[in-house]
């Protein structure tokens, strides 16, 4: 049963991603989407108010992230062949880390700079460059809109210093963690050596959305028993309130009604989303994708937005479908292994 503190963050999660969402997507910019998605997943944990040192530490430790990115994709610029094999080792190890329960938002964007940058860098260094830099000032916005959502809707003392209780879980056994974070890199790498290979960056949402499904694949798997159904489920419920919205704006294109309609979907995903319970995420999943998909399609409501909208919707299912059928087949192959491992003699 939900309590005072479950509908205080219920309202910080809406506060939060509506204000930011109306601060970036109000400046503008083909990132713009990025800071009220990154506001979501940070308003959506039962987590404190993180410490401005810590805050600060995350947004330095995302702007070096990127700026190595970008380096590192312009001096493996000549060298695909070696950039691709490197990339998939780098994938691993963020998999793996997201899996030994590194920051949630530092995960996201490490994965976010890992398929777009190396991409993005070989047809225009500019423009590599230039995506760093928003990534990393949509990671600002995000903490900030974080930090004065806590201000202004404050946990109770006892709240926001968790007990015992609400410390991490048991850490999974090794071999489990090597597991999925293999399982993560064979979904994502592919589909990333075909689109670096063949330089399809029309396909660059749909690519780093997937790498985001394979992240959330871990989170998932006792949401519907198993991760691949509460991924259908979760952006099948945001796909179509995505299109009602959509629909919506089309009639009506005023920028308060964009804001007004992401607090609407924000409060209705955050009454499912706290008090936590085996569905939450499907919900946080629900609503990064309604984000997702309206706030990087609406810049204007003529004919080239509903073909975008309409185009990245069918991506992302088609996405949905890649992880949900490959996550299914390397799961199954690979817990036979484990199983066998087990087997005494």
């Amino acid at each position: 049963m939900p309590t005072d503190a479950d509908a205080t963050r219920a309202l910080r999660l809406t506060l939060g991603t509506a204000g930011s969402a109306a601060l970036a997507l109000g400046i503008g910019g083909p990132l713009a989407f990025i800071a009220p998605l990154l506001t979501a997943k940070l308003l959506s944990s039962p987590a404190p108010r993180p410490t401005p040192a810590a805050g600060l530490m995350l947004v330095l430790s995302i702007a070096v992230a990127f700026g190595a990115g970008w380096v590192v994709s312009l001096a493996l610029l000549p060298f695909p062949l070696v950039r691709v094999p490197l990339l998939g080792l780098m994938l691993f190890w963020t998999f793996y880390a997201s899996e030994r329960g590194a920051p949630p938002l530092l995960i996201v964007m490490l994965l976010l700079a890992l398929v777009m940058l190396p991409v993005v860098s070989v047809q225009s260094q500019q423009l590599s460059m230039t995506i760093a830099a928003g990534m990393s000032i949509g990671a600002a916005l995000a903490m900030a809109a974080t930090w004065l959502a806590f201000a202004l809707l404050p946990d109770r003392p006892e709240v926001e210093t968790p007990g015992p209780s609400a410390a991490t879980p048991d850490p999974l056994e090794r071999a489990e963690v090597v597991q999925r974070a293999v399982v993560a890199t064979v979904i994502v790498l592919p589909m990333l050596a075909l689109v670096d290979l063949f330089q399809l960056t029309g396909d660059l949402v749909v690519l780093a959305f997937v790498a985001l499904l394979a992240q959330q694949l871990g989170q998932l798997g006792d949401a519907v028993g198993r991760g691949g159904g509460a991924l259908l489920v979760g952006n099948a419920i945001g796909g179509v309130g995505a299109l009602v919205a959509f629909q919506v704006l089309t009639v009506v294109p005023m920028f308060p009604l964009l804001i007004g309609l992401t607090a609407l979907t924000t409060l209705l995903c955050a009454r499912r989303i706290f008090p936590p319970t085996a569905a939450s995420p499907l919900y946080a999943t629900a609503l990064s994708t309604w984000i997702l998909l309206v706030a990087s399609s609406t810049g204007g409501m003529g004919g080239e937005a509903a073909a975008s909208f309409y185009a990245r919707l069918f991506n992302i299912a088609l996405a949905v479908v890649y992880v949900v059928v490959a996550s299914s087949l390397l799961r199954t192959r690979a817990g036979r292994r484990l199983s066998a491992r087990a087997l005494p003699g």
